[in-house]
């Protein structure tokens, strides 16, 4: 009896959330509510013709490996019948009308039927017991039946039930504080894989999400009794040195990435997070240390490998499926299709010093003028820095120092020795080459270069000596592992519980903004040592490229500034603690930003209005990611609580 009232508490909670995800509400979550996204019924829409004609901007899909199921080759259909899908290989598979009943797995037939399971639940073990529960909430919600869901395993390679014991890993992404249960996860090997499972999900009417990491802020890439597409085993990186790119698919991390790439004396502008997937990471944007020299990881994609709705692999670059190739640069997480593979343009490693200054945090609010005038400088003074030098400010709790880290990259003819040189404050080396040991091949012209660029260095930071750090490290690096290395020391490399929001300047905030950063600071736990408020700027090579180039439309802010609160108790106290900070903080900065807020898709945050988070994410874009979504998704089959809908969908739910 127990059980059976927790059971029909949670269908209720579950059904609410069911129909608030339909009628795109604008709830904010509290930390006992269990979201999860629900794709509308392809039963109930007609499926759109295709345009007559687009804008001159766009163009048909017309590559030759683009598999079409019309009799030109070189068009697309956009009103295939909804009870039929393809594969890659171009045959097109059909909804089953009456799904065979096989009894495959006879000693799991009383999942199918609740009462039973419970009425024997001293016979069966808690995985069973979860697994009970989790189908039939599926068949309650999506009339999909135990065995049903069970035979999709012999249609994939790896899928993954509850009662498996992979599934409590596979299960849980990196933000331990979205706790769902997936009804099935399948881990994709191949892009059969894929396009079973879509065709699987969509003939059966079960929502799915796309897990390319499972870094998200927000539970976009897990699912409660959905389906996840898990891509970590595609995780192939191949570095190609006759044509300075490499191809990475998705499911490597970037430390699986920037170890194929930094270990050929490569750079690739990335984050320094070493544990988030190259696919989610990538297709938003991608900020990091890098940034200013070379642009957002965006701007070094040159070609991304795609499964389309159909089942259909799809080649998409500047020249094949080009307006699709716009899309996916900035918004390409869960709107369009599968990404399972990416080719970047690297860059040949130039000689980089890397450096960190600290400066006291008093926990008097009124000692902390210093640090007020040192954010209120930094805004100005890093946008009229050369794209050469970048660095952001970290202000943790009051015990803790605020940091100033960043990166100098010097000029390709800069050569380096075999020797790296700490500098301090108070003893900052007149003649290095003195202070060194000579490289191994005597040549004195290399240390020369080394002179220069760590003369260069040392005047472009002379500025901020003049806010007096307690400390104050830098050393040139050797390779670019040795970049990596320095700035991926803090990244978690373990599940932790987080809530973070963010706000992107386009103009100058005033110091009383600063301040209230300060305040903010001083009211942190001193046991939270991650908590932290982190200003990173933009400029140089990001604001080179056009707005409208790719989805990211925020080419023009000065800088983003984000309050991020982790915690590692699973305690209510401590969520509601650390969300309530964040919470707080965000409500006061808000007044300081135009709306809607400008938002950068990496950092979802699902309590921005329905009515404007499109605007927020990608600005003077929507429309034309709208146009391109009707073109390869025109039945919304990829979706999540803050994806982009086809317009005319957008009417029949109105």
């Amino acid at each position: 009896m127990k059980y059976f009232i927790i059971f029909i508490y949670l269908f209720c909670v579950t059904k609410q959330r069911h129909t608030i995800e339909l009628d795109m509400s604008n709830k904010q979550l509290q930390p006992s509510e269990l979201p999860f996204s629900v794709p509308f019924s392809l039963s109930s829409i007609s499926s759109p013709s295709p345009p007559s004609q687009l804008p001159p901007s766009f163009s048909q899909p017309s590559c030759p490996n683009y598999i079409s199921h019309n009799s030109n080759s070189n068009s697309i259909s956009s009103s295939i019948p909804s009870s039929t899908l393809s594969t890659s290989s171009g045959v097109i598979l059909e909804c089953p009308k009456s799904p065979e009943m096989k009894k495959r797995y006879p000693s799991l037939e009383h999942l199918q039927d609740y009462k039973q399971c419970t009425s024997t639940r001293l016979d069966v073990d808690p995985r069973t017991e979860t697994a009970c529960f989790i189908f039939n909430s599926v068949k309650m919600l999506f009339n999909i039946s135990a065995q049903q869901l069970r035979d999709l395993k012999t249609n994939v390679t790896k899928a993954y039930f509850a009662d498996d014991s992979e599934y409590e890993n596979l299960r849980l992404g990196y933000n331990k504080r979205f706790n769902f249960y997936p009804s099935v996860i399948v881990v994709a090997v191949t892009t059969e894989d894929i396009a079973k499972t879509i065709q699987f999900c969509h003939c059966n009417k079960l929502p799915f999400v796309i897990r390319s990491g499972g870094h998200g802020y927000e539970p976009a890439s897990t699912i409660q009794f959905g389906c996840v597409i898990e891509l970590r085993e595609y995780d192939n990186v191949s570095l190609n040195k006759h044509n300075n790119t490499v191809t990475v698919q998705v499911g490597a991390t970037l430390g699986e990435l920037l170890q194929v790439v930094n270990s050929n004396n490569y750079v690739l502008p990335t984050g320094t997070c070493v544990t988030n997937g190259v696919g989610g990471y990538s297709l938003g944007g991608g900020v990091g240390f890098y940034t200013r020299k070379y642009g957002l990881t965006i701007d070094s994609i040159l070609n991304i490998t795609m499964v389309d709705y159909q089942g259909s692999v799809i080649t998409v670059n500047d020249k094949c499926n080009s307006d699709l190739f716009f899309a996916l640069r900035g918004a390409g997480g869960n709107n369009f299709g599968v990404v399972t593979s990416i080719t970047f343009k690297v860059y040949p490693y130039t000689p980089t010093i890397v450096f960190s200054l600290h400066f006291a945090f008093d926990s008097c609010i009124s000692q902390n003028n210093n640090i007020v005038q040192l954010c209120a400088f930094w805004q100005k003074w890093m946008n009229r820095m050369t794209p050469n030098f970048n660095c952001d400010i970290t202000m943790y709790a009051p015990h803790m120092p605020v940091s100033v880290s960043g990166i100098y990259i010097g000029s390709p003819t800069t050569t380096t020795t075999n020797t790296n040189t700490n500098g301090k404050l108070d003893q900052v080396p007149i003649n290095i080459c003195n202070d060194v040991t000579t490289n191994t091949s005597g040549n004195r012209s290399e240390c020369n270069e080394d002179v220069r660029l760590k003369e260069e260095f040392l005047k472009l930071i002379q500025p901020l000596l003049h806010f007096k750090p307690v400390q104050f490290e830098w050393k040139q690096a050797i390779s670019p592992i040795q970049v990596s290395e320095y700035f991926g020391t803090g990244s978690y490399a373990r599940p932790i519980y987080q809530d973070t929001k963010h706000n992107i300047a386009y103009e100058y905030l005033p110091k009383t903004y600063f301040l209230m950063l300060v305040e903010a600071c001083l009211n942190i736990a001193p046991e939270d040592t991650f908590t932290k408020i982190n200003l990173m700027s933009f400029g140089g090579a990001v604001k080179d490229v056009p707005d409208t180039a790719t989805a990211f439309p925020h080419r023009k802010a000065k800088y983003w500034i984000f309050y991020s609160a982790v915690w590692g108790i699973p305690s209510e106290k401590e969520q509601v603690r650390n969300v309530t900070w964040v919470t707080n903080v965000v409500n006061y900065a808000n007044a300081y930003f135009p709306t809607p807020h400008a938002q950068y898709i990496n950092f979802l945050n699902y309590s921005l209005p329905t009515d404007t988070y499109l605007i927020s994410y990608y600005g003077q874009n929507v429309k034309r990611l709208k146009q391109v979504k009707k073109l390869y998704d025109p039945h919304n089959t990829f979706t999540f609580k803050q994806g982009i809908i086809p317009t005319d969908i957008v009417k029949q739910l109105q």
